[in-house]
């Protein structure tokens, strides 16, 4: 698998994937980046989004993909208020995301533990 230079979210089909998942673009852009992955199990290559963990690894995926490269971990984003005693556990980003949009597009008050598993 070859991953291209991750971009900014422009592809017709990711923004499609994301208005049907209920997740406004300019809320993807601040966590999901683009990138075009060319794998002989796909083809000519496809458009992807790319979500960092915290061990420097990756998780790549569209509808029709669910990849992983480099060390598999959990990604860690800090809430508004760090201090409180409040954490957030998700399955994969896709959560995370719709957690956010439930809270209007706002950071969580507290830490949110996301396990990139999209299975």
């Amino acid at each position: 698998m070859k991953i291209g230079q991750a971009v900014r979210i422009s592809d017709s089909q990711l923004i499609e994937f994301l208005e049907k998942h209920g997740i406004p673009l300019d809320v993807a852009k601040r966590y999901l980046k683009q990138v075009h992955i060319h794998d002989d199990g796909v083809g000519e290559g496809i458009a992807a989004f790319s979500f960092r963990n915290d061990d420097g690894g990756y998780q790549f995926f569209n509808k029709d993909i669910d990849k992983s490269s480099g060390q598999d971990s959990c990604t860690i984003i800090r809430g508004m208020n760090a201090g409180k005693k409040r954490l957030h556990v998700f399955k994969n980003c896709l959560d995370f995301l719709s957690a956010i949009c439930a809270n209007k597009g706002d950071h969580l008050n507290g830490d949110a533990v996301i396990f990139n598993s999209m299975s």
